[in-house]
């Protein structure tokens, strides 16, 4: 479905040029959810808007269907890969409603509207689509982000630290809202994230990146889990608390 070769970043700040992706090759099948888990700021949302086209790449080549996407345009792509962000309230106008949100890439494209239909398939009621973002809370508005994503029906969904600004009771639901979905639709997702509980609970593979590299693979969740369990406790010196993770 979506393949990377050697792809890389570089950014020029003042007078250095700063690589922020760094050689990443991986690739993610049909049905398969990618887990990829790091730190903030080692290249994951500049991977995503590269494999999007929202930014160009530096080298590389990126392969969606076989086909080479890496000079495509961002709104050729856009029927086949979309992204639900991090902010369910950022992401949205303020200024529309949620049927005006629904409506708008169905409009951009030539496509019949699917708002009822969109609403329904992120369990949510059609009497909220004349509502706006700031009526919602940040559950119903990050369904909403999803519900945006899929109005093209796309093939991939890359979601970027979807759970992250919302409560944990919160981030179980769109989890399983997620899933739900791929199964439904048959969706392909690449999974951002720097939660190693998330990426177990929905990835079927994990990649993990440090200073734009990918550092290492993982088809074995547990193993995932249990080798950077010892990598946390080696950094990490005796007065410092660890972090909790549940199973």
């Amino acid at each position: 479905m979506l393949k990377l070769t050697r792809l890389s970043k570089k950014f020029l700040r003042g007078k250095q040029n700063v690589t922020v992706v760094d050689d990443v090759s991986f690739s993610i099948e049909k049905g398969e959810v990618l887990g990829l888990i790091g730190e903030s700021g080692c290249g994951k949302s500049t991977l995503a808007k590269m494999i999007l086209r929202l930014i160009p790449s530096s080298s590389g080549q990126i392969y969606f269907k076989g086909e080479d996407i890496t000079h495509k345009k961002t709104k050729n792509l856009a029927r086949s890969i979309q992204i639900v962000f991090q902010d369910p309230f950022s992401s949205l106008n303020p200024l529309l409603t949620i049927e005006q949100i629904l409506k708008e890439p169905t409009q951009i494209h030539g496509l019949p509207h699917r708002v009822d239909e969109l609403l329904g398939l992120v369990k949510l009621s059609p009497s909220l689509k004349k509502r706006y973002p700031h009526e919602l809370s940040g559950g119903q508005r990050q369904r909403v982000g999803i519900a945006r994503a899929l109005a093209l029906k796309p093939d991939l969904l890359v979601c970027d630290e979807p759970v992250s600004s919302l409560d944990i009771p919160i981030q179980a639901q769109i989890l399983n809202l997620l899933v739900q979905l791929k199964e439904t639709l048959g969706l392909t997702l690449l999974f951002i994230t720097h939660d190693m509980d998330v990426v177990r609970y929905i990835a079927d593979k994990v990649i993990v990146m440090d200073q734009g590299k990918i550092i290492r693979e993982y088809s074995n969740l547990l193993l995932c889990k249990e080798e950077l369990d010892m990598e946390i406790l080696q950094r990490t010196s005796p007065s410092e608390s660890l972090p909790a993770y549940q199973t």
